[in-house]
């Protein structure tokens, strides 16, 4: 019996991985020990996500096909293949015979241009030649500049080359601009003039009644009308920048002195003053002419640079030299103008070259008399000019 209860004993010892025939998951009894421990039941059991049924995956079904048919494929593909190759080579020799075409005939318009710009109908004349905005500049005074050109091609001249000579070359001219002209073929140049504030004279520049005699002069050493000097010709126009233009080839009119802004004339034996000088003269000459309407400045004369005389309407004023004291010397000389207008006829000139004191130099009893018996010979010579004027008028 105790062997029977010992391999019965055997029998309910539960090995692991063996389940329970009887499904209880208590310990067996009769003091079985189970081998393996039982797993604890959760209290509270997840529920898994749903999963959703993947989608069928396409089976690619391969067809097979005969040899007849793969033939077939293979010659339709290369005939694709030659078509395209085909193709491609067309447009390749298109490309090539339009860029070709485009060479040839940018080739021919450029050969008809240059034929047609070196035609007869593009050559230059120098009289066509337009000056415009100038006042003392005249055409032929720029022929020198422009007759090189004559009968070149319009095309080949250089207008700044025209420009640069312009400007080198005379000093009246500030600014130039030169620009060709096809219709018609000509050229046009347009001119700014320097602005002037001066004339140079080599002598007085007044008519024989204008003139006023300055001391050692030889307007004073005349003695009759006809050893009278006719009015100086200008000899140099006087610029702002320093410079001068030579005048010998101008002929001013009343028109040009009017648009040249009446400048002052200045008289002096020596032309060749340097800009130093000049501006020196030109500082003098405006402090002067201040106020025209009361006293004009009709010329200054700066032959003797030490000894300077200034010639107004009626009345002669000597300067002497330029220094530091000239303008409070010559402040003076508007508060003296009613004094000089009215001793103006027997004054010779009124010194202004002291500091201290100011001195009115009387003309002497012959020299009011020699003035007398020019004004009478004057008086007489232009009544014989009438009288000639007549005789011609009726003959």
């Amino acid at each position: 019996m105790a062997g029977e209860e010992q391999s019965g004993h055997q029998n309910d010892i539960s090995l692991p991985g063996e389940i329970n025939p009887t499904g209880n998951d208590e310990a067996p009894s009769r003091g079985v020990v189970s081998l393996m421990p039982l797993p604890s039941r959760p209290r509270y059991v997840e529920r898994p996500e749903p999963v959703e049924p993947q989608e069928a995956e396409e089976i690619e079904v391969v067809r097979k096909r005969s040899a007849a048919q793969l033939e077939k494929a293979r010659k339709r593909q290369e005939t694709y293949l030659q078509k395209r190759r085909e193709k491609k080579k067309r447009k390749i020799f298109y490309n090539r015979l339009r860029a070709l075409l485009r060479v040839f005939s940018a080739c021919v318009l450029l050969i008809a241009l240059y034929l047609f710009a070196r035609s007869p109908y593009f050559t230059f004349h120098a009289d066509s030649v337009q000056l415009t905005g100038q006042n003392l500049l005249r055409t032929q005074q720029l022929a020198r500049f422009i007759t090189p050109y004559d009968n070149r091609n319009l095309f080949l001249i250089n207008p700044l080359e025209i420009q640069q000579a312009i400007l080198k070359e005379s000093t009246l001219v500030e600014k130039v601009y030169v620009r060709r002209s096809l219709l018609p073929p000509s050229m046009n140049v347009a001119v700014t003039e320097k602005p002037s504030w001066g004339i140079l004279y080599s002598g007085s520049p007044l008519t024989v009644e204008e003139q006023i005699p300055v001391p050692g002069s030889q307007e004073e050493s005349a003695n009759s009308v006809e050893d009278k000097p006719l009015p100086s010709k200008p000899q140099f126009l006087l610029h702002w920048d320093g410079t001068k233009t030579d005048l010998a080839d101008f002929a001013l009119t009343p028109q040009q002195m009017t648009a040249l802004n009446h400048p002052i004339p200045i008289v002096s034996s020596k032309p060749d003053m340097d800009a130093t000088a000049l501006t020196r003269y030109r500082k003098l000459a405006h402090l002067l002419n201040q106020e025209p309407d009361a006293m004009k400045l009709r010329y200054l004369d700066v032959n003797n640079p030490y000894d300077i005389y200034a010639h107004f309407d009626g009345f002669l004023v000597r300067v002497g030299r330029v220094d530091n004291s000239l303008n409070r010397r010559m402040a003076r000389l508007h508060n003296l103008l009613p004094a000089i207008r009215q001793h103006q006829h027997t004054l010779r000139y009124v010194d202004l070259r002291w500091n201290q004191q100011i001195i009115f130099k009387k003309k002497s009893e012959a020299e009011i008399k020699a003035e007398q018996q020019r004004a009478e010979q004057r008086a007489k010579q232009k009544a014989h000019e009438e009288r000639l004027k007549l005789e011609n008028r009726e003959a």
